[in-house]
């Protein structure tokens, strides 16, 4: 196999990689996208009931329910924090999925270079090659021409 060829093998499958690592970062965007709706959505539920209970206890309210309500209140912080632990998560995950994908392109654009270099050396010494059969053509023909006048010039 040439190295040509091991190339062009090397670069596509850089190129699947990156398709992969791009696809991805796609889900892990949408992971997150979700992840933060979800947090947004709590935060949302904790304010709204927050006002909820702060209005019941501005009327009359037993001190049991009250005491009910401070507990629900802290189990919705307690959840809306592991939400912005995990949204920490998922953008922690982006961002890797970003350097992966980064991490790719680049790879792709040094095989491509690479590639794209030992293409233009293979085609310069071919070129090389070609020219120097011409030249050797070229002066044997000058020799036999050179042989034959002499040939000539001696009759």
């Amino acid at each position: 196999m040439s190295a040509l060829t091991s190339l062009q093998i090397a670069l596509e499958l850089a190129t699947r990689q990156r398709d992969a690592c791009g696809r991805a970062l796609v889900e892990e965007r949408q992971l997150c996208m979700v992840a933060q709706d979800q947090l947004e959505q709590l935060e949302s539920y904790l304010r709204e009931t927050r006002d909820r209970w702060a209005l019941a206890a501005r009327s009359s309210a037993s001190a049991e329910i009250m005491r009910h309500c401070e507990l629900f209140m802290e189990r919705l912080q307690q959840a809306a924090g592991l939400q912005r632990g995990a949204v920490a998560q998922r953008e922690r995950e982006l961002e890797g999925a970003r350097q992966r994908l980064l991490a790719a392109e680049i790879r792709i654009a040094s095989l491509d270079k690479l590639l794209t270099r030992r293409r233009s050396n293979a085609s310069s010494r071919e070129a090389n090659r070609v020219q120097k059969e011409l030249d050797e053509f070229a002066a044997q023909q000058h020799r036999r021409l050179h042989s034959t006048i002499q040939t000539l010039g001696t009759l």
